[in-house]
């Protein structure tokens, strides 16, 4: 396993991750709730830069980058 240390983006300010797609995706969000999951990314700003998801908002991302 691989044991890199990623610094995650904290601008919800919750200090949690719940917000980030990968942490919605890997709770398995986007199964159960598949519509407001992709309404998170039907128009894409930002790029992660660790897992490769798209989002409209940064929040949504641990290391978002503008496309």
């Amino acid at each position: 396993m691989n044991d890199i240390k990623i610094q995650h983006n904290t601008a919800s300010g919750s200090g949690f991750y719940e917000n980030h797609l990968c942490y919605m995706a890997a709770q398995g969000f986007n199964l159960e709730d598949p519509v407001e999951y992709n309404a998170l990314a039907d128009d894409p700003h930002y790029r992660c830069d660790h897992c490769g998801r798209h989002a409209n908002s940064r929040e949504n991302l641990c290391r978002p980058e503008p496309l």
